[in-house]
């Protein structure tokens, strides 16, 4: 929410606005979810005159509209409230692209690899939950936008260098282009098993089975003694023999979520096992049971993009929880905690609901943004995912 000096007359009223979460009960939920939702779109572009549809304000990229509009229709879903439905459909309709595939001309200098994918995991998203229907309007279906996605990225795999893999950028022009990210290649491997459950089409399975395998052979990801532990990626200058072994919350979470959903279309119990295994891996993450960005919460020097990888593994780990059954226990003692250390700290700005970073202090830590809402709306929404219906597959 935006965020205006505080004065000493008024930390009383504000300290009474803060949000009231009963993790146990579903009208609590979604009405702290609800404030925390509305919060993050005062953040957004396309609803004033001047502005552009399906936008969010600077300083915030492409990618994270993308995982903005994935956890409105997330909140949909599990609050069953519809009232941003239109502004969530214009929005992405407005940025498929001329070739329907999440390649607009207005972010044609700046869009990689990740980028485009999370576009294509926010239409999955649409896809599964059965929202809104593009189709009436004349354009393609949800499902058939993510194939779109999936096939325009699947294209630039890479063989040429590190036996494979994605750039994480695909313009030679453009920094990073030597770089082989790890999540750029996890939300391929996701797309492809979340098409493969929603299509029933094998040729995903092999596609989902070929990138893990790579993930994995590559370094990017390594079982250790307490679970696999997921990298940030590696460069190709050096056949990607050295890898950056930074751990983000995204990347466990949108390979976590992959491995998941390959289990609920092959039933092969070793991706059960890596999903398992991938959360156990996952709680390095965890500060006195509260979810924390480690790698750059630890010396506060969290960039805007940083500020939202919480809202991605959030979301990603609650649906592993759907998925697999026998993970809902353990998911739940890693969520619960965080959504209500999450909640206490939406408790600043001169609204006295704008959520901060450090879920771990007493009250809000100052800190203000997009990507701080998202990720308290994502850790305490999914709360009530084991509730609710799980995504839609193919019959």
């Amino acid at each position: 929410m935006r965020f205006t000096h505080l004065v000493i007359s008024s930390l009383t009223f504000i300290q009474s606005l803060a949000l009231d979460l009963d993790t146990s009960d579903s009208k609590s939920i979604c009405k702290a979810a609800s404030t925390i939702a509305q919060g993050a779109l005062h953040y957004y572009d396309g609803s004033e005159y001047g502005g552009s549809v399906g936008c969010f304000k600077p300083p915030y990229y492409w990618w994270e509209y993308g995982v903005a509009f994935g956890s409105l229709i997330k909140y949909q879903h599990l609050c069953e409230d519809n009232t941003h439905e239109n502004l969530v459909y214009n929005a992405i309709v407005s940025q498929m692209g001329d070739d329907k595939n999440y390649q607009p001309t207005n972010q044609s200098n700046t869009e990689g690899n990740d980028d485009q994918a999370t576009w294509g995991l926010t239409v999955l998203e649409a896809a599964e939950n059965g929202f809104k229907s593009p189709e009436q309007d004349g354009h393609p279906s949800w499902t058939q936008l993510a194939k779109n996605v999936f096939d325009a990225i699947y294209k630039r795999w890479d063989e040429d260098s590190c036996n494979g893999g994605l750039r994480w950028q695909y313009e030679e022009s453009r920094g990073g282009y030597n770089y082989k990210a790890t999540v750029a290649n996890a939300n391929l491997f996701q797309m492809s098993a979340r098409l493969a459950r929603l299509t029933g089409e094998t040729k995903y399975v092999d596609s989902a089975k070929e990138i893990y395998n790579w993930i994995l052979g590559s370094g990017l990801a390594h079982e250790g003694e307490w679970g696999i532990e997921v990298y940030d990626g590696s460069y190709t200058d050096d056949n990607c023999t050295d890898v950056t072994k930074v751990l983000w919350t995204y990347n466990y979470g949108v390979l976590l979520a992959g491995t998941a959903y390959l289990y609920d279309v092959t039933k092969d119990e070793e991706w059960k096992d890596r999903t398992s295994k991938i959360i156990s891996g996952s709680q390095i993450l965890y500060n006195n049971t509260v979810l924390y960005e480690r790698a750059c919460q630890t010396y506060d020097i969290c960039n805007t993009d940083q500020r939202v990888f919480k809202a991605i593994y959030a979301r990603y780990l609650a649906i592993a929880a759907k998925l697999i059954p026998d993970t809902a226990e353990t998911v739940k003692g890693l969520i619960e905690p965080s959504a209500e250390a999450a909640a206490q700290s939406c408790s600043g700005g001169s609204d006295g609901v704008t959520c901060g970073l450090n879920w771990n202090i007493d009250g809000w830590d100052g800190k203000y943004g997009l990507g701080e809402q998202l990720s308290a709306l994502e850790i305490i929404q999914n709360l009530l995912v084991t509730d609710r219906d799980g995504p839609k597959k193919h019959n």
